[in-house]
């Protein structure tokens, strides 16, 4: 299996009464923790820096439109397997 080395950034969406938005995976789709409740996020594409990454992957996820992002720089390492979506290849 080989390995995929990536920066991650997520989001944590607050409603007016203070609940976080999570969503859950389709297994059907690949990525990392199939059918699992998650907070909306996803890896940096090439060329990209956190804020545009952190955009976009909101919108692709949420439909939300994120104007302005607040980030918090909190690095942490961390190591899963993912299936490519487009190939089924775990990673």
């Amino acid at each position: 299996m080989k390995t995929i080395n990536r920066d991650i950034v997520s989001a944590l969406i607050y409603s007016l009464d203070n609940k976080i938005l999570m969503g859950k995976k389709d297994p059907n789709k690949g990525g990392v923790y199939i059918d699992c409740w998650h907070i909306p996020g996803g890896g940096l594409d090439e060329n990209e820096d956190m804020v545009e990454a952190l955009k976009r992957e909101i919108f692709e996820e949420t439909g939300i439109i994120i104007k302005d992002a607040k980030l918090i720089d909190d690095i942490g390492k961390g190591v899963s397997e993912k299936i490519l979506e487009d190939t089924k290849e775990k990673v």
